[in-house]
């Protein structure tokens, strides 16, 4: 495939490759958790946005080939227009939510720094939810602590119901049977 097929010509706000196939939607998303952006300073920050401001406004200095990069390292909010947190773009997702104790908390951050911000949402609606994920994330690591401490005690009851269900099921099919 040309390589003008698969990185169309630059346009300003929209994915570098196309969303209509598995392999666009994929080098998009390799390109949004590239993780060059994370260390992204200032000084390329301000350049690459004076730079997508003077294509913007037809302005860009001839022999500039370099927008994509630009649109990439641009690390601001497309609706708030301010800068995201390093450990909240989507190429920190994966090292800075690493540690198992801050996942939640780290999965929150994320989603409120990515969010659509042209459609305001109450901030309860992100507490909600941080208050659901960490409320289960807990309640599933104490349950797996306690099963893999008294899971012995567990088999054993487990083995008991199984038992006398079997038996039920049995014995009311053996009764079944003789009424017939």
């Amino acid at each position: 495939m040309a390589e003008s097929a698969a990185c169309p010509a630059f346009q300003l706000g929209r994915p570098r490759y196309d969303q209509g196939s598995f392999l666009g939607r994929l080098r998009h998303f390799v390109d949004i958790i590239d993780p060059s952006t994370l260390f992204v300073s200032e000084k390329r920050l301000k350049e690459c946005i004076q730079l997508l401001d003077d294509y913007k406004h037809g302005s860009l200095p001839p022999g500039v080939s370099d927008l994509q990069k630009a649109q990439q390292y641009a690390i601001i909010h497309p609706d708030t227009g301010e800068k995201i947190f390093m450990p909240f773009r989507m190429s920190g997702y994966v090292p800075f939510g690493t540690p198992i104790w801050l996942n939640q908390s780290h999965n929150a951050c994320v989603n409120f720094a990515n969010r659509n911000a042209t459609k305001p949402t109450p901030t309860s609606k992100f507490l909600q939810g941080y208050v659901g994920a960490v409320t289960s994330a807990v309640s599933i690591a104490v349950s797996v602590f306690l099963i893999s401490i008294f899971g012995w005690f567990f088999g054993y009851i487990m083995c008991f119901f199984v038992q006398i269900i079997i038996l039920i099921v049995s014995f009311d099919s053996c009764a079944k049977a003789d009424n017939q």
